[in-house]
């Protein structure tokens, strides 16, 4: 079954901005960064990575702060401290990737 790419964090934070009529300086000034920077974001040079940061966008754009954090291509916090006590748990969550893939082909059938 093919795979969609989920929307890059440019698409989400440039579509919320949209929907809730907030301009690039409001935005930039309430997560107390630069405008430059958010264009950057906005345009795909740059993305929000820094835990802080993306916590206060998501909580300015009114979204979960891991959808910011995956559509940046980066583990939550949480997630990366489970992945770097316990490496072992990358093989359970390909394995489990796995299950589900062979799963969607078989119901697709």
């Amino acid at each position: 079954m093919p795979t969609v790419e989920p929307a890059s964090q440019a698409e989400i934070i440039t579509e919320r901005l949209a929907e809730l009529e907030l301009s690039v300086s409001q935005f930039a000034r309430e997560l107390g960064v630069r405008p430059s920077f958010v264009h950057a974001v906005r345009t795909g040079k740059r993305r929000i990575t820094k835990p802080v940061t993306v916590e206060k966008a998501a909580h300015i754009l009114g979204i979960p702060a891991n959808e910011l954090y995956i559509s940046a291509r980066h583990l939550p916090p949480d997630c990366w401290e489970i992945v770097r006590h316990r490496p072992e748990m990358l093989r359970a969550i390909r394995a489990l990737d796995a299950k589900i893939d062979a799963r969607e082909a078989q119901s697709a059938n």
